[in-house]
């Protein structure tokens, strides 16, 4: 490495470096203030100090908007805090920008990272329930959101006091009005970026640098409210009534032209006989059943699998009743007029 007394004059008179390179040059007045110039000309001051065993290296800014006697100083500055403290000043100034990650970049991150492990309609929610939730939140650091806040925010969803939503007005009825049901999902989408983020952000040591997800109040102070599934079923016995009713409905939507009521009751008949979710059958397609083979197939099931199953002679009425009133050539199997059912 050159090392010379650095001058304005002579630092303009250096040539850039070999393309795809970088030379550096050593200041003979500072100890460990250097000069980095690239393939296209630009040249920029740096320290560079070894100390317990590695380099540490700190840019200070580019010449001739750094001056070469601020440069000096500055390195002075940066040198005598190493000497001090040790830390990498560049390290510091990266851990400080993860400290200052926002609830919303957290979030992004987290669907980011995920990738086809989270599914879209589980980003969705997540990002709907901290909109809608704690909207006030989601450009505050998310290291600033605290055990107290996450409990008191809880508590005002269960009330129903707090919305950042659209217009409640405009939405369907129960949603935004507050309900356990409803501050737990928020809990779980908070807990689950909380809890990404508190792993993801690392100092250059690969330490955690944000505090322990603040979700954990929820646990150890026992706030879920923990609801379990409904658990209510159509008894044998009230199979036959319902099933009557089913029809019944079916038959006033043929005649109103109700193709919303129609699929309804064709899809709540597919659900007694196979046993399949209610997102599995309102997105089956017709391009996934075949009658003239007598059997039909989901892509994809909740726990990542496809599934293909036989069609009954009591499936095959249904899915023919609907092949019958088929919407414009829609390409679900059970649609209403503005193509497919929301779930």
């Amino acid at each position: 490495m050159e090392s010379f007394k650095f001058t304005k004059s002579k630092i303009e008179t250096i040539p850039p470096a070999p393309q795809g390179k970088q030379v550096e040059y050593a200041d003979t007045v500072v100890n460990g203030l250097r000069l980095r110039v690239g393939a296209s000309g630009i040249k920029s001051f740096c320290v560079s100090r070894k100390r317990k065993g590695k380099f540490i290296r700190a840019t200070l800014g580019r010449f001739p908007e750094l001056t070469v006697d601020n440069a000096r100083a500055k390195a002075l500055e940066v040198l005598g805090e190493v000497a001090i403290t040790g830390i990498n000043p560049n390290e510091a100034e990266r851990t400080k920008q993860k400290l200052s990650i926002t609830l919303r970049q957290a979030l992004n991150d987290y669907i980011s990272n995920r990738g086809h492990r989270l599914k879209e309609k589980t980003a969705k929610q997540y990002t709907s329930t901290l909109t809608n939730f704690s909207g006030d939140w989601l450009d505050n650091q998310i290291a600033s959101i605290t055990r107290e806040r996450v409990e008191l925010r809880h508590k005002a969803i269960t009330e129903g006091t707090v919305w950042f939503g659209v217009d409640k007005s405009t939405l369907r009825s129960g949603v935004g009005v507050g309900s356990s049901a409803q501050a737990d999902l928020w809990g779980r989408a908070l807990r689950a970026v909380c809890r990404f983020a508190h792993d993801h952000y690392r100092d250059e040591e690969g330490n955690t640098i944000l505090p322990d997800p603040p979700t954990k109040v929820l646990s150890s102070k026992r706030q879920w409210h923990g609801l379990t599934r409904k658990t209510e079923r159509i008894r044998n016995h009230d199979l036959g009534r319902w099933l009557v009713a089913v029809d019944s409905v079916r038959a006033k939507g043929v005649d109103n032209l109700d193709t919303m009521a129609i699929s309804v009751c064709d899809a709540l008949k597919v659900a007694l006989f196979t046993g399949l979710r209610r997102s599995e059958i309102f997105g089956l397609k017709w391009d996934r059943v075949n009658l003239a083979g007598r059997y039909f197939w989901i892509d994809k099931t909740k726990n990542g699998d496809p599934l293909e199953l036989p069609i009954t002679d009591t499936l095959l009425e249904v899915f023919r009743n609907q092949l019958k009133s088929r919407y414009e050539n829609s390409l679900f199997v059970f649609p209403n007029a503005q193509g497919k059912l929301r779930f």
